[in-house]
């Protein structure tokens, strides 16, 4: 006779240590809640002990900052519709903590399974896919630089770009690929490339790794042709 388990409730999901700090103890609770199932204003203030104008007020918060959404939820009779409220798609990705170490599994997997120049090569192709979405026009180097620093501020960056006798650097203080970078530099390629593709120029990494890396990329070389009236383009 197969053995019965007793089921256990669903845990509620547990907010990140330093996205509970910014949100404030009650709108972390709510994001909390709305982590596992969409619930009401009713559901809530019951669950938090809170009152309903208080979670309507803390959910005002999350939704202008994008992290919960309202949506109507079916009803069994007939009456006025019903509304809820979930976390967004954007705010499911914040409260996950698997998908630096998936990334750091799958870079260490494919480092021993494949040469390092097939690595480098599978890396640079991933930062040029990225870099698609990004991708810019300007017909001058330093616009297009200007234009790869805003892209890499999207992804998680803090990036700026600085000139000295007609040569270009792309830096940034936060490497949106630290998790990994801190674990396997070689994941820079992926950066690098970003940068290339949407700056269209050779770019040198020259980045600073360990606990707390921060980006630097060099502009070697200009692979764009300059335009019509013979404007180098910088």
């Amino acid at each position: 006779m197969p053995t019965r388990h007793r089921a256990h409730p669903p845990a509620t999901p547990t907010i990140p240590h330093w996205l509970s700090r910014s949100l404030g103890e009650s709108r972390a609770s709510i994001l909390a809640q709305l982590g596992r199932d969409p619930r009401t204003i009713e559901d809530l203030a019951a669950g938090l002990d809170l009152s309903r104008s208080a979670v309507r007020s803390h959910l005002a918060q999350l939704e202008q900052a994008a992290l919960v959404e309202r949506l109507r939820l079916p009803r069994e009779t007939r009456g006025k519709p019903a509304y809820g409220y979930r976390i967004t798609s954007d705010a499911a990705i914040a409260l996950s903590t698997a998908y630096a170490p998936l990334a750091a599994g799958m870079l260490s997997a494919v480092s021993t399974r494949f040469a390092r120049h097939e690595v480098a090569l599978l890396l640079r192709t991933v930062g040029r896919a990225l870099a698609v979405r990004h991708a810019s026009i300007a017909p001058r180097l330093s616009q297009r630089l200007a234009d790869a620093a805003l892209a890499f501020d999207r992804i998680g960056g803090r990036a700026e770009v600085l000139e000295s006798g007609g040569r270009f650097e792309l830096r940034s203080g936060r490497c949106p690929l630290g998790a990994l970078t801190s674990v396997d530099p070689f994941a820079c390629e992926t950066l690098e490339a970003f940068v290339a593709e949407i700056a269209g120029a050779g770019i040198r990494g020259a980045c600073e790794h360990g606990a707390h890396p921060r980006c630097r990329f060099q502009v070697t070389r200009e692979d764009r042709a300059p335009d019509a009236s013979g404007d180098p383009g910088l």
